[in-house]
């Protein structure tokens, strides 16, 4: 394990991981999701140091997790895993009287006087 460990610690450029994993890629999405498969392949670094397996299992499952990024960033959804929560509706959308409101004139709020009415 130990030499698996030691070559990860010598890599530096995203470019050398894929390399290193033998992962072809594409410099143009390389260039723009460098630091989301940087931070990915320094993780690779954390999990080796913890894990029991022999160099050969590590590399696979690397491996396996580094494509894996890299497709995520190619098909431009990395960093979508998650669904956002749907908007919530405006006030313009919801009923005043429903959802408990008080009409306040912006008047009333700036200390304004409205013109009276002839």
């Amino acid at each position: 394990m130990t030499s698996l460990i030691d070559d990860l610690k010598q890599l530096e450029t995203a470019e050398e991981f894929l390399d290193y994993f033998n992962i072809v890629y594409e410099q143009r999405v390389v260039d723009v999701y460098r630091l989301i498969i940087l931070q990915g392949a320094r993780g690779l670094i954390d999990d080796a140091n913890t894990s029991a397996s022999s160099d050969q299992a590590l590399f696979e499952r690397f491996r396996r997790r580094l494509q894996d990024a890299y497709a995520e960033c190619r098909d431009g959804t990395a960093g979508k895993r998650a669904k956002a929560p749907p908007p919530a509706a405006s006030p313009c959308e919801t009923d005043a009287a429903a959802a408990g409101t008080v009409f306040i004139p912006l008047e009333a709020v700036m200390g304004l006087r409205r013109p009276k009415q002839p």
